[in-house]
């Protein structure tokens, strides 16, 4: 999935674009971590108690959609994007800094993402396990095989 690819390059983007310190890119990076992994607590509840995994990692992909396309938009319209440092400027000189609108929307495509990486996470797995039958043991022997493809990948 794509979380992890923005959760590696997070910091410096914070850092570069939108300018802010290391310790608070940092502090935000590390709270949008552990709201990835604590909402699939939440997707399990609504899977299981409501609307099934299914329907639960349809929405779900819907929701992980929304959001990366909010962030496409919060990283290439020229309105929602902060502005530049220039030619030659360290971000430690600037005094150029993103507007109250353009964090919030950064943030918001954010947890978005969050929200939705977090609902698939709990039902992804089970998802793919269903797709092999207990009872013949040669699947038997194909589910083992997809955990452990699963777990590497």
């Amino acid at each position: 999935m794509a979380y992890y690819r923005i959760a590696s390059n997070l910091v410096i983007y914070l850092t570069k674009e939108l300018h802010e310190g290391t310790v608070k890119s940092a502090n935000n990076v590390t709270n949008w971590i552990g709201t990835v992994w604590m909402v699939p607590i939440l997707g399990a509840d609504i899977a299981d108690a409501h609307l099934g995994w299914y329907w639960t990692f349809v929405i779900a992909s819907g929701i992980y959609l929304l959001g990366m396309s909010l962030l496409t938009l919060a990283v290439s319209l020229p309105a929602l994007k902060p502005p530049s440092c220039g030619p030659g400027v360290e971000d430690k000189d600037s005094e150029k800094q993103a507007s109250t609108f353009q964090v919030a929307v950064f943030y918001l495509a954010f947890y978005i993402i969050a929200a939705g990486t977090g609902e698939t996470k709990a039902n992804i797995s089970s998802m793919g396990a269903d797709q092999f039958d207990d009872f013949e043991p040669w699947e038997r022997v194909q589910k083992l095989s997809f955990f452990n493809w699963w777990m590497f990948c």
